[in-house]
């Protein structure tokens, strides 16, 4: 059985033309063609795309915590196209819970820009959408799932009006702030009842300038920033009666103000305590008495620049932030009336040039600070934010938070359909497991990350095998439940990916490992349970929403049999074994074998009309089947130049057509390959070699691939210490057909 892992990143290839190379070939066994290339075209990597993480994404530029729930905004990732992140505190530990996207973003959205969380209930702003008038989304927490739930859109917006620039909620009210919005900014107010969210009000004082800029809500009170508002900045204090918000007292301005100042640029609200920052300090309000009044001066030795460029408040605590990444960001307390400098805190492996403090967020003894500018996993700017818990009279740093874990294992399986890449991480969120699905119909984007709804530690969702057609996707999770195994549906229905099955054989048991391997064809699931006795597989089929046990397929002569599986239509089965692979029909819910593939160790097996690969256990080549007049026989053994038994060729496989793609992960001291083969007429030619630009050692490059009409899509799981990626890459048509035949080789 396949045991490596894999891990991470999607990566975008193009496999350019190239001049053909000649090659020849050599008689394998039984006087079939062993076909080879003398020296393969390595191609380039063109752009790299992540499920968190890439380098740019600016993770960290906006932060919310409420609670036990962290929500960390990246509106540079994907193009700026943008995401928010969403962790989760799982006993002491801070886990990725989930990935947020807008479902109609596009590149230049900025969608995460800003972001808020109140309860079970997200906030995500993207002031660039539709040519900058700006949305906001909400998102709903069910279980372990966030949903969106609206699209918030002001009337009356208009290009550059940047909506969104600023969201804050607080139970079922929301603000959205519009600072470009008719010259002197605006701030929406939405209200939600009956899961319906409706806009109640837009607030756009006559003085104000860059109104909006900022927004905070709490309970019936609210405060907008408006930072060019007498050239020093404003802030502006509103008060709810009933669906009204009346202006209480006049704007808010510093003391000790001057022209520049920007006070306004970050606002936060605590009950009646209100901080506003500027450029250079921060400043707390009191309005107890319904007079808002300047209470403090907040201000830090060593920090006069931009010192007040994100602010937090909770409570009697606050915390303050500066963009300058050699600054820490400040936690103050109150004590008898008075505000005093109760801790500084650090990242752990902050830049004097990132910008950590850029934003930062605080809720019941969690602080939570941003720094897109950290380079974290992903490269130079993915960013970061940084979490801390108080115990006791002290802050302890409970986590750095990335997008992209270092032990997440994204690329461990792979599977294309279309348009649609699935991508297993089955070391992500503590071993739970995750698989992510990237969009590639215009550019490739993630789209959709899937956990189980009752997951658990060391489940390892997404391992060794995943499989998606059109809009359902099925995981596998072969070590859950003490190895006895489960497999996940999930479907897409009007629009939104939810887990709509959990497959388990009707007599698996420990250690079966049930899920191992899975493939689906339209209403057809297949899973492999390869320690089931001597394997076995099992067909499942869907009625309306229900997902049943069709058959059970084992072979009493073929031992780990299930330990890969294949499907060509729903009507035809392959399934990999210690021997080789078998195939089954199917008609009518009978299924009957029809023949046995002989390839000592069918660890990995594809399948695409009457054509079949198996790649065997020994590691040095694959063989393709062809079925003609109702028989099954070798067509040819596929070998790469100059290869061993030590690259492992054939640890995987992938058959679209008239194209295969076998992986070689031990190629080249394990920074591995992927091969493709094209056949014209009844021969088939190497027609590529696919591998990582880096070509780094022990990445495991072609532990898992992939392939679909012309993209094929190839697992590294070992990258980045064990972070992982997958590749993708573009078989212009011609590629396939202009592979010249090999000639024998003696």
């Amino acid at each position: 059985m396949r045991s490596a892992f894999t891990a991470g990143t999607l990566l975008l290839m193009a496999i350019l033309p190239c001049a053909a190379v000649s090659a020849a070939s050599a008689r394998g066994p039984a006087g079939r063609q062993v076909l080879r290339r003398s020296t393969p075209a390595i191609l380039h990597q063109t752009a790299e795309l992540s499920g968190g993480g890439a380098a740019g994404a600016g993770l960290g530029s906006s932060v919310a915590v409420d609670g036990k729930t962290i929500v960390v905004g990246a509106p540079a990732e994907s193009s700026s196209l943008g995401a928010a992140y969403v962790f989760v505190d799982s006993g002491g530990t801070w886990i990725q819970q989930a990935r947020l996207i807008a479902p109609d973003g596009a590149a230049g959205d900025s969608f995460g820009a800003s972001v808020s969380i109140a309860g079970s209930t997200i906030v995500v702003g993207a002031p660039g959408h539709n040519a900058s008038v700006g949305a906001a989304y909400v998102y709903a927490r069910s279980g372990v799932s966030w949903k969106r739930t609206a699209e918030l859109i002001g009337t009356a917006t208009a290009a550059n009006d940047t909506f969104g620039s600023s969201v804050s909620i607080s139970g079922t009210t929301a603000a959205v702030g519009a600072p470009g919005h008719g010259g002197t900014g605006a701030a929406y107010m939405f209200h939600e009842s009956g899961g319906k969210w409706s806009q109640s009000r837009v607030l756009s004082p006559a003085t104000g300038k860059q109104f909006g800029y900022s927004v905070a809500i709490s309970g019936p009170n609210f405060i907008a920033g408006s930072i060019g508002t007498s050239g020093t900045g404003g802030a502006y204090v509103f008060k709810q009666a009933g669906n009204a918000w009346n202006q209480v007292g006049k704007v808010l301005t510093p003391a000790d103000g001057s022209y520049g100042n920007r006070f306004g640029e970050a606002v936060a609200l605590s009950g009646t305590t209100a901080v506003v920052g500027s450029a250079l300090h921060s400043y707390v309000f009191g309005g107890s008495t319904g007079t808002w009044t300047q209470q403090a001066e907040l201000t830090a030795s060593g920090a006069s620049e931009f010192w007040g460029v994100s602010v937090g408040v909770s409570g009697s605590t606050i915390v303050i932030g500066s963009n300058l990444g050699y600054y820490p960001a400040y936690v103050f307390k109150k004590s008898n009336g008075t505000w005093s400098r109760s801790a500084t805190l650090s990242g752990q492996d902050t830049l004097f040039n990132s910008k950590y403090g850029s934003s930062v967020g605080v809720s019941a003894g969690v602080v939570v600070v941003g720094d897109p500018g950290q380079n974290a996993g992903g490269g130079p700017g993915s960013g970061a934010a940084y979490a801390f818990t108080a115990s006791g009279g002290s802050w302890t740093a409970g986590a750095e938070l990335s997008s992209r874990s270092s032990s997440a294992l994204v690329g461990d399986s792979v599977a294309i359909s279309g348009s649609s890449a699935l991508v297993g991480a089955p070391g992500a969120n503590q071993y739970h497991g995750a698989a992510l699905l990237f969009g590639g119909s215009q550019a490739w984007s993630e789209d959709a990350s899937f956990t189980a709804s009752d997951g658990a530690m060391a489940d390892e969702l997404g391992l060794l095998n995943i499989a998606v057609s059109g809009n359902v996707a099925v995981v596998g999770a072969p070590h859950r439940n003490t190895l006895t195994g489960t497999a996940y549906v999930f479907v897409k229905t009007h629009g939104v990916w939810a887990q709509q099955a959990e497959l388990v054989g009707s007599d698996t048991a420990m250690f079966d490992q049930f899920g191992f391997a899975v493939a689906i064809a339209g209403d057809t699931i297949v899973v492999g349970a390869p320690d089931h006795g001597l394997g076995a597989a099992y067909v499942f089929t869907r009625s309306g929403t229900s997902w049943t046990q069709q058959k059970e397929l084992s072979l009493p002569s073929a031992s780990a049999f299930g330990n890969s599986v294949a499907m060509s239509g729903s009507s035809t089965i392959l399934v990999g074994s210690g021997a080789g692979a078998d195939v089954f029909t199917g008609s009518g819910g009978s299924w009957t074998h029809r023949a046995s593939l002989a390839v000592p160790g069918g660890d990995a097996v594809s399948i695409s009309g009457p054509t079949a690969v198996v790649g065997a256990g020994s590691g040095d080549s694959a063989s393709v089947f062809a079925l003609a007049n109702g028989k099954w026989s070798r067509q040819v053994v596929l070998k790469p130049a100059g290869g061993s038994s030590a690259d492992k060729f054939g640890a995987s496989v992938g058959i679209s057509g008239t194209r295969v793609v076998v992986g070689a992960p031990g190629r080249s001291n394990n920074a591995g390959a992927a091969y493709v083969f094209s056949r014209n007429g009844s021969r088939w030619s190497e027609t590529d070699v696919l591998a990582a630009t880096d070509r780094a050692a022990n990445s495991g490059f072609g532990i898992s691939v992939g392939i679909s009409g012309s993209t094929a899509v190839v697992g590294a799981p070992e990258a980045a210490s064990y972070t992982g990626a997958a590749y993708v890459f573009t078989i212009p048509a011609s590629k396939a057909t202009s592979g010249r035949p090999v000639p024998n080789r003696r």
